[in-house]
């Protein structure tokens, strides 16, 4: 940015403060995609630094939805879990992580999220980054119920639970279905 006189007027600026304006210009409906671009017109960080931070549009919006999930999980982390069953708590969970992607991909298409012929979910969120984004979640689930969840550690280990669990989370977010229906009764019976 130039201010009077021609000179260079230096911004200072975080990465935490680009993701942030990112976030918010992502979840505000102004733009239609997330490019370096986009994010220094909007913001007035100048390409160069953008590039600086992040290498590529792609880096960019990884690390976006990076911070968003972060947001996400932080909201998780401050839930009470004490009148809360593992299970119930598990049903509640994904249907925030799925509520969350819900509005970013319906500000990525800039139509109705659920219409999968005008914008694909997993063109936007490869399952590989999803996976292990979720498979955080739910590790930092399993940690929050370790009381109760220690008395069924004979039936499967944690490790067995958390990539069951993810693997139906998985399943439904690839078909759009915020139902986790019968995985969840199945899981029930079994603990």
């Amino acid at each position: 940015m130039s201010g009077a006189g021609g000179e260079v007027k230096k911004i200072d600026v975080s990465k935490e403060d680009i993701l942030k304006m990112g976030l918010a210009l992502l979840t505000s409906g102004n733009a239609k995609s997330l490019t370096l671009r986009d994010l220094s017109s909007q913001t007035g960080v100048s390409v160069g630094t953008l590039y600086n931070y992040f290498g590529d549009k792609e880096q960019l919006q990884r690390e976006i939805f990076g911070y968003y999930w972060k947001k996400a999980m932080c909201q998780e982390n401050q839930r009470s879990v004490e009148n809360i069953d593992f299970i119930t708590h598990v049903e509640q969970s994904y249907q925030l992580f799925f509520d969350h992607f819900q509005k970013l991909h319906g500000v990525i298409c800039g139509e109705n999220a659920k219409d999968t012929d005008k914008c694909n979910m997993q063109e936007n969120f490869p399952v590989k980054h999803v996976s292990a984004k979720l498979e955080m979640w739910v590790q930092n689930l399993v940690a929050l119920h370790a009381d109760e969840l220690a008395v069924k550690e004979t039936k499967c280990t944690k490790e067995e639970l958390v990539d069951y669990i993810v693997v139906i989370f998985i399943g439904n977010f690839v078909r759009g279905s915020d139902n986790l229906g019968i995985a969840m009764k199945t899981l029930k019976l079994y603990l």
